[in-house]
């Protein structure tokens, strides 16, 4: 998931604590409209990503919160995966 743009790229990315959620990952992706603006990149459109991805047993489960920069948080995104999460192993 922290593969870079296969051309120019305006989007930083970085890790993030998952959480609760033993073994998770999480990755954050922002491209705002200065770092687009900056690199040239007018095909690209702003935007704010977190992904979480975790296993229960040979299953793998992936999260992916995205809107406008700013509209999602790593919060929201460490909250929902941590409900489904619980709810997957709850059953």
């Amino acid at each position: 998931m922290k593969k870079p743009c296969p051309e120019s790229c305006a989007t930083k990315i970085s890790d993030f604590d998952a959480g609760d959620i033993g073994g998770a990952r999480g990755v954050h992706r922002v491209a705002t409209v200065e770092d687009i603006e900056a690199v040239g990149a007018t095909e690209q459109r702003p935007r704010d990503s977190y992904w979480v991805g975790f296993t229960d047993g040979a299953l793998v489960y992936t999260l992916d919160l995205q809107g406008p920069p700013g509209s999602v948080t790593e919060e929201q995104a460490r909250k929902i995966a941590s409900a489904y999460y619980q709810r997957l192993t709850d059953s």
